[in-house]
């Protein structure tokens, strides 16, 4: 473990990366942990993988940060996700938490200015806007401003858990279920549940990066795994009926309809139109997911 001297009373941000030994994954940390500055913010690399290449070089990036900025590395045998966000989530000292994936390219300046600006509002959650990168292609994504409900539909409509920043107390009211899928999903719709203010930022905080030999959903093990999420967010939805949940499920079910297996893909498909019956206003967000997730196959 590796921890800058006296660094509890210096963070703002702790940003939570969990390292499963992904292709691109160590070439993406040392690019921008090179070309920003670190400083107010706490990395907490996750490391759940076997390979020695993978963890030596792990450990090689967490000395060459110890410089720049509060860095930990933990070792986790969890081999999932959800299971080393929880690690690090039990580790962090920031007084906002952060979860990013160790293959994209966060930019930590704008980040720790978004959450400046929630703090000074009085915000539990920060929100930033975000771009997706799909090989030469980049697509910026803006944030809609409008009440409290419009935003949970743009929530639920694309998560995004990389793009958000959560006041220490309330990332650690909730645990991520050890999924390998859908498992960020569970975890922000019990956080967003007990926020009591969102303040969104239109700065551009994070660039998500899509790999087609890498993504979940080429990952049957994976995706048997959102049968799991989706019962969690059946019985969620029984309890409460906010619709942003309902958005989820809708989404969940059109991936499984898309990659599943064919047995799996008609029982989805029955899900689908049962709930789409049950309230035809959501069938406009249906269309849109399947759009959206069929564009990004």
């Amino acid at each position: 473990m590796y921890m800058e001297p006296n660094s509890e009373n210096l963070v703002l941000l702790s940003a939570i990366i969990p390292i499963a030994g992904f292709p691109n994954g160590l070439k993406q940390i040392k690019k921008w942990t090179t070309e920003t500055n670190l400083k107010n913010l706490e990395i907490i690399l996750v490391l759940d993988s076997e390979s020695i290449s993978v963890i030596d070089e792990v450990n090689s990036i967490a000395t060459s940060l110890l410089d720049k900025t509060s860095v930990t590395l933990l070792n986790s045998s969890a081999r999932n996700p959800g299971g080393t966000r929880n690690m690090g989530l039990s580790q962090a000292k920031g007084k906002w938490i952060t979860f990013w994936d160790c293959d994209d390219i966060p930019n930590p300046e704008k980040f720790l200015e978004m959450v400046y600006q929630a703090q000074g509002k009085g915000a539990d959650v920060a929100l930033g806007a975000f771009s997706v990168r799909t090989g030469s292609n980049l697509r910026v994504y803006q944030n809609k401003y409008g009440d409290r409900q419009e935003i949970l539909h743009s929530i639920a409509f694309n998560p995004g858990l990389w793009r958000f920043a959560f006041k220490k107390e309330l990332a650690k009211i909730a645990k991520f279920p050890e999924l390998n899928m859908a498992e960020d999903q569970l975890y922000l719709a019990k956080v967003l549940q007990s926020s009591k203010k969102i303040s969104i930022s239109s700065e551009i905080v994070y660039e998500y990066w899509i790999y087609p030999s890498g993504q979940l959903t080429k990952n049957r093990n994976a995706l048997h795994t959102l049968s799991t999420a989706l019962i969690h967010f059946e019985k969620t939805y029984k309890e409460n009926k906010c619709r942003a949940i309902l958005i989820v499920i809708i989404r969940l079910t059109i991936t499984s309809i898309i990659y599943n297996n064919w047995a799996i893909k008609a029982l989805s498909l029955v899900r689908l139109i049962k709930i789409l019956v049950s309230d035809v206003r959501v069938i406009p967000f249906a269309i849109r997911s399947a759009a959206f997730i069929w564009k990004s196959k």
